[in-house]
């Protein structure tokens, strides 16, 4: 099982070339949990034991998520690719990782991992603890069109923005894009998504910018670590 959450966590090093040096970065691992409080007490040891150089450390529960078998997502997100870099080395031989690495495979079992660059952000720059997020994945042929096309959109406040509304370009994952919209309160995302989904004027813009919806995933923001 070491070997298996060493593969999920390492392999990025494998992916950094093709990807922006000087935007931020986040690093999503997604887990099938048996012991959420052992997740949460094995993390807090972890970020205890280290001079922690990500931003943040976001543990994510899954309110809804179709047919994945993953119950939580764990997000590292880095100012740039040579700060992310720099901390997954420093890791190969690092005690504290071993530690953490032996106790998750005895909780956890790794479900999936991908990389995400951060393109645009409208509202708040980051989720708070407590609250709810939604990542709507989506299949993008003309990339400035759909910035410009979702610039435009949260500009026009047709729908009220539940906090934070930030696209994210992916690598390894369902979809090259994603939106993830975030908010204090459950109801706010919910109605924000469902004010896009009617829209004609965002039909419109989605379909101008070659977009397809793939599919989405609600989560609850467990637990926000940060230096």
């Amino acid at each position: 099982m070491n070997k298996n959450y060493l593969g999920t966590f390492l392999i990025s090093l494998l992916t950094l070339g093709s990807l922006s040096a000087f935007a931020q970065v986040e690093q999503v691992t997604s887990l099938t949990v048996t012991n959420p409080g052992g997740l949460i007490a094995t993390i807090d040891q972890y970020q205890a034991s280290i001079d922690n150089n990500a931003q943040s450390v976001t543990l994510l529960t899954h309110v809804h998520d179709g047919v994945d078998p993953s119950t939580h997502t764990v997000v590292a997100i880095y100012d740039d690719l040579a700060e992310m870099e720099s901390a997954m080395e420093g890791r190969i031989d690092s005690a504290a990782w071993a530690t953490l690495v032996r106790s998750l495979s005895s909780i956890s079992t790794p479900t999936s991992q991908a990389m995400a660059i951060q393109k645009r952000t409208w509202g708040d720059n980051t989720w708070e603890e407590g609250g709810y997020l939604a990542a709507v994945m989506v299949n993008v042929a003309n990339s400035a069109s759909w910035l410009d096309a979702m610039d435009a959109w949260n500009r026009s406040n047709k729908v009220k923005n539940p906090g934070m509304v930030r696209i994210v370009k992916l690598r390894d994952a369902p979809a090259n894009q994603a939106v993830l919209v975030a908010g204090s309160d459950y109801a706010e995302v919910i109605n924000y998504m469902e004010g896009v989904e009617a829209s004609k004027e965002f039909a419109t813009l989605q379909g101008a910018a070659e977009a397809q919806m793939v599919g989405a995933t609600y989560y609850r923001v467990a637990k926000v670590w940060r230096p």
